[in-house]
C-alpha cells in the first residue's frame, strides 16, 4: 500500500514539474514588439493553412535523423530545439486563425436567415475538436518533441483547412444569398 502512495507521490511531482516546465519554457505568442515579425492585421484577415507538406515536414523525424548523425549532443539539442520552437509557433498560428474564422462565421451567421442547425453543429463539433487537438499538441510537444507527433499534427493541418473551406464555402453561400436578396428587392 505504501508503494502505491509513493508511486503516485512520485507521479504528481513529475506532472506538476512537466507542467510548470512547460508554461515557464514556452514561448511568447505573439512575439514582443521588438521581435515582431507577425503578418499585419490586413493579412491575417483571411486565414490560409500551411500546406500539409510543409506540416509534414515540420513533424518529421529525418531531419533530426540527420542531426544525430553529426554525434553531437549540442547540435541535436539545439535542431530540437528550434524544431520544437517552429512547431510551437503553428499550432498557435493554426489556433489564431481558427478562432478568427469562427469569429467571422459567427457573425456572418447572425445575418443569414437560412442556417441549416446539423451543418452549424458539424462545423462546431470540428472546431471543439481543432481546438483539443491544438491544446494536445501544444502540451506534448513539450514532453515528447514534435517528431513524434507526426500524425496527429497531420490530422491537425487536414482538419484546419478543412474549416476553412467549409467557412469560404460559407461566405460564398452567403454572399450569393443576400445578393439575392437585393435583386428580389
Amino acid at each position: 500500500m505504501t508503494t502505491l502512495i509513493i508511486a503516485l507521490l512520485i507521479a504528481i511531482a513529475l506532472i506538476i514539474v512537466l507542467v510548470v516546465s512547460t508554461l515557464r519554457d514556452r514561448p511568447s505568442f505573439p512575439p514582443s514588439p521588438a521581435q515582431d515579425s507577425s503578418p499585419s492585421p490586413e493579412l491575417l484577415d483571411e486565414f490560409l493553412p500551411c500546406p500539409i507538406q510543409f506540416v509534414e515536414r515540420i513533424f518529421s523525424s529525418r531531419d533530426a535523423d540527420f542531426v544525430a548523425l553529426s554525434h553531437s549532443s549540442e547540435l541535436s539539442r539545439l535542431f530540437l530545439e528550434e524544431r520544437r520552437t517552429l512547431a510551437l509557433f503553428w499550432v498557435a498560428q493554426t489556433s489564431l486563425g481558427i478562432r478568427q474564422i469562427m469569429h467571422k462565421h459567427a457573425e456572418a451567421s447572425r445575418a443569414a436567415s437560412d442556417l441549416d442547425l446539423r451543418t452549424e453543429f458539424r462545423l462546431f463539433a470540428r472546431y471543439v475538436e481543432l481546438r483539443s487537438l491544438c491544446f494536445s499538441l501544444t502540451f506534448l510537444l513539450h514532453l515528447v518533441g514534435p517528431q513524434n507527433l507526426r500524425s496527429l499534427a497531420v490530422r491537425t493541418g487536414k482538419l484546419s483547412r478543412r474549416i476553412a473551406a467549409s467557412e469560404q464555402a460559407f461566405a460564398i453561400a452567403s454572399a450569393r444569398s443576400s445578393s439575392g436578396n437585393a435583386i428580389s428587392r
